[in-house]
């Protein structure tokens, strides 16, 4: 199980109908939770390839808090959605605060944003369980979204060019620790 205080203020629940897969984002959305979501979803993403009745929700009307690593794994979200399914994921309901942190970073054009959207009440809904990652695993994540959030435009660049560059070093003394250890 992941961080234990991470899983007090964060939960991720998801659910299905006939044909979409909603995932709802109640509480922090941080590094600590994106591998879990990622890891999820591409899953999701494999299995419904090749349908074309199936969308992908991600609820963000409860969603308190977001961080870079949090905003830049549902990026590679979406670009897996769209690799393989040919859809965007549909970001629904945001709260003020979403959508704020959304159109600071210059998202809001990546993303399809559907605000008073009612998923289906026939929903089987269940927790999804926080995984834990190992720590190259986790850097390789963390530099991953910030790549993506990096390309968004200059500011972005500008803020988390140290961020990648120290998470570079990071998962190459990981992969040294790794081959060699001790």
């Amino acid at each position: 199980m992941a961080d234990k205080e991470a899983t007090q203020r964060v939960i991720i629940n998801v659910g299905y109908d006939k044909s979409n897969i909603y995932v709802f984002v109640i509480g922090e959305a941080t590094m600590l939770i994106a591998p879990t979501l990622k890891k999820f979803v591409f899953d999701i993403i494999q299995k419904i390839s090749g349908s074309e009745e199936h969308n992908i929700y991600i609820n963000l009307s409860d969603c308190k808090y977001m961080d870079s690593t949090f905003i830049g794994t549902l990026i590679i979200i979406e670009k897996k959605c769209m690799d393989l399914l040919n859809k965007h994921v549909l970001l629904i309901n945001p709260n003020a605060y979403s959508m704020e942190v959304l159109d600071q970073m210059g998202l809001l054009k990546v993303f399809t944003i559907i605000s008073d959207f009612q998923p289906s009440v026939n929903l089987n809904v269940w927790q999804l369980e926080m995984k834990d990652m190992d720590r190259l695993e986790n850097a390789i994540l963390m530099f991953q979204a910030h790549e993506e959030l990096s390309v968004i435009n200059d500011v972005n660049r500008k803020q988390f060019s140290l961020v990648t560059q120290t998470l570079k070093e990071e998962i190459e003394k990981e992969k040294l620790k790794k081959n060699h250890p001790s």
